[in-house]
């Protein structure tokens, strides 16, 4: 499969920016990349615990629904959610509305907090909420491994394949699927970690169902969870000291990500790259009791 990003030019990706991209607080070249992936879900690999991954996918929303598509937006969550996430949508976005959305959920609520469940989550789901209200043709949808995925409880990778077809599911109700995950499961082939394969959504799909977008970042924080060669987890702030990176969030072209370190294990890995500027980290919207925040 010949990857997206060799059809991009090197340079100039942003000089015909429309309108709309200020509108909707956008990254240069974000209406272009909607016109090349029409048809296909969107995946977009985030870094969790970050500000700018949801708002990125709240432009993509935005400038969707300005070109007159019907948008469906997925989200790294178990369908175990969707009821709640039903019932904020249909409300008026209180507090008493929030906490309800918290009540019970064991994704809100749970310890393993890795950026899923952010303060930059819960707000993009209230300006989803805000433009549903509005009339906007916008469905937002807990794609991850939940009640209605009974028969793959026993398959390997089972998150990557419910999350794919859940999407893909979405395609026939709407004209554009946009998803948020991780970087890892937005891969449109295996990641491997020494002997260990892991399959993601991408991987697992069939020849041109999804295009994978990979996000990019600057100098900041994100809140997430990462772990060492003994198996411990840390999950909390973490500072990116360095990047290569700067300037106006924008579409990368293929030249100016062929001379990074990383090029060799992500080119292949991704069809686009989307660079969201200084990054800044969002904690968890329900804290745990010794987190200070």
């Amino acid at each position: 499969m010949i990857s997206l990003l060799s059809i991009l030019p090197a340079a100039g990706l942003a000089l015909a920016a429309p309108a709309d991209e200020a509108v909707c607080h956008a990254p240069l070249g974000s209406d272009r990349l909607l016109e090349e992936t029409t048809g296909r879900v969107l995946l977009l690999g985030e870094t969790h615990g970050t500000e700018q991954a949801p708002q990125f996918a709240d432009a993509l929303v935005c400038l969707a629904l300005l070109r007159g598509e019907s948008v469906v937006l997925g989200l790294e969550q178990s369908s175990y959610e969707q009821e709640r996430i039903d019932i904020y949508l249909a409300s008026n976005g209180s507090e008493a509305a929030q906490q309800a959305l918290f009540e019970a959920s064991p994704f809100w609520n749970s310890r393993f907090k890795d950026g899923r469940s952010s303060l930059a989550m819960l707000d993009l789901l209230e300006q989803e909420r805000t433009r549903m209200s509005a009339g906007a043709d916008l469905k937002v949808m807990a794609l991850d491994f939940g009640p209605t995925d009974a028969d793959l409880v026993d398959i390997d990778f089972r998150r990557d394949r419910a999350m794919l077809r859940n999407a893909l599911s979405e395609q026939s109700q709407a004209d554009r699927v946009i998803v948020l995950v991780g970087g890892i499961h937005a891969r449109r082939i295996a990641a491997q970690f020494g002997e260990r394969r892991i399959e993601t959504i991408g991987s697992l799909a069939g020849e041109g169902e999804v295009v994978s977008v990979r996000t990019l970042y600057g100098r900041g924080e994100s809140w997430n969870c990462r772990g060492d060669a003994e198996g411990n987890v840390d999950c909390g702030v973490h500072e990116r000291s360095s990047s290569p990176y700067d300037g106006e969030p924008r579409l990368i072209s293929r030249d100016e990500y062929a001379g990074e370190e990383a090029f060799d294990y992500f080119a292949d890995a991704y069809d686009y790259f989307v660079y969201l500027g200084s990054v800044t980290a969002s904690l968890p919207a329900v804290p745990l009791p010794d987190v200070e925040n």
